[in-house]
């Protein structure tokens, strides 16, 4: 099968009190939360690599990917919420899972 090296998905951050939680339209179940803006990020670009890799490996369909053009049209954003485009690199990532896996298979036998 040929995966993509990279995906690219909007992500809603909406600003609370308690830190910034962190959505994908696109990607139901894919959620997240950071403390301020930089952790909101990383941690956003971590949850989209794992729920991918997760729907690869489980031979799922991947969904396109809004364009940032026709969220904003059919989106009402509340003033404490605005997007991001997301991007992530997944061949080291797939790569050092599969590693993980093979080591872990490997310490079970």
């Amino acid at each position: 099968m040929n995966l993509p090296e990279f995906y690219f998905y909007i992500a809603i951050f909406t600003f609370e009190d308690d830190g910034i939680h962190v959505t994908f339209p696109d990607l139901a179940g894919c959620v997240t939360f950071g403390k301020d803006e930089r952790e909101a990020y990383f941690m956003a670009q971590e949850v989209l690599k794992l729920h991918l890799y997760g729907m690869e490996e489980d031979g799922l369909e991947i969904p396109v990917a809004s364009t940032t053009k026709n969220l904003s049209a059919n989106e009402n954003f509340a003033s404490n919420e605005v997007f991001a485009m997301i991007n992530v690199s997944m061949s080291t990532f797939r790569d050092e899972q599969n590693k993980k896996f093979s080591s872990n298979l490997n310490t079970a036998i």
